[in-house]
């Protein structure tokens, strides 16, 4: 028997270790956990929602009954500081016009009615965007939250 195991023992070992290999390839390599990183992203999108929700509903009250271009002026640097770091982009349109973009890296179009941002995921031409809008007076603040950067040419330098 001793004789006949000797014969084979290659055999054996390399059978062993493939069987070895393929349990190891199944459950440590492909067993990524997807839900894990869903559930990661969704509470990524659901704080950043909260945090714009509650900077525009700021925004709203600041331009209750105020000159328009003296909040700007005064505000400006907080505005824009506050959306550059966050990655959010804000648009303030009055009477479907746009009368103020805190980006201009994203394609908007000058009046409200023509655009697509009255719905919740919008893809522009550089990126997907959650978009939350208020609504007040003649105004029309959208907020935009962007998800995903898409540009049409990619390379290294992009």
């Amino acid at each position: 028997m001793k004789k006949y195991f000797y014969k084979f023992r290659f055999l054996v070992y390399t059978i062993l270790l493939f069987t070895v290999a393929i349990i190891y390839e199944d459950y440590f390599l492909y067993s990524y956990n997807y839900e894990l990183e869903v559930k990661k992203f969704q509470e990524t999108i659901q704080k950043k929602e909260e945090q714009l929700d509650e900077f525009l509903k700021e925004l709203e009250l600041k331009f209750a009954g105020n000159n328009n271009r003296e909040l700007f002026k005064q505000n400006s640097e907080l505005l824009n500081g506050f959306l550059n770091e966050r990655e959010y982009v804000v648009l303030i349109y009055q009477n479907d016009s746009l009368k103020f973009w805190s980006d201009n890296t994203i394609p908007v179009s000058n009046l409200y009615s023509e655009s697509f941002l009255y719905d919740r995921v919008i893809y522009l031409k550089n990126g997907w965007f959650l978009s939350l809008t208020k609504k007040f007076e003649d105004k029309i603040i959208v907020g935009l939250i962007l998800i995903k950067n898409s540009y049409p040419y990619e390379n290294k330098f992009l």
